[in-house]
């Protein structure tokens, strides 16, 4: 379909579509395309045609402007449904804070241990390395529930 920017219909290309759907159902004699001057065409079947052509034309850019205008106000709908799940400054989480997320704070957070050439000591500073983060995780799991409960809307 080729319609212009603004829903406006381009004559000229819808003639010359108009006309090659013409020729594909085998109507490829001058006198089919003859026009008077006033640009209509001679045979009335075909100028017939072409103004059934245009109604069509036009019917489909009042459905295109209409799904046009729906799917604007869908985007509103939604940014407005979204504005109001979500008021401004906040941000939706997960109800429980995921492992994987616990894991990665706390080990940004506890010191590496350090290097022993002892293997006794490098085992005990392993297992002491590994209790820490196991620490910290429970910690910002404790943490992040208690910031979650604070922010649940009390249901007494």
């Amino acid at each position: 379909m080729k319609i212009k920017e603004g829903g406006v219909m381009d004559v000229q290309k819808e003639r010359e579509a108009f006309e090659n759907h013409l020729k594909k159902m085998g109507k490829t004699d001058n006198e089919t395309f003859s026009k008077n001057e006033d640009d209509s065409y001679q045979m009335d079947i075909i100028h017939f045609g072409w103004k059934i052509w245009q109604a069509a034309i036009a019917r489909m850019e009042v459905r295109i402007n209409t799904l046009d205008e729906m799917l604007l106000n869908q985007g509103e709908a939604l940014a407005q449904a979204k504005a109001q799940a979500v008021p401004e400054g906040f941000v939706l989480v997960k109800k429980e804070l995921p492992e994987q997320i616990a894991e990665k704070m706390a080990i940004d957070r506890i010191d590496k241990p350090r290097h022993e050439n002892d293997p006794v000591w490098s085992e005990i500073t392993e297992q002491s390395y590994k209790d820490q983060v196991k620490s910290k995780k429970w910690e910002f799991w404790r943490d992040y529930k208690a910031m979650i409960e604070a922010q649940e809307p009390s249901h007494d």
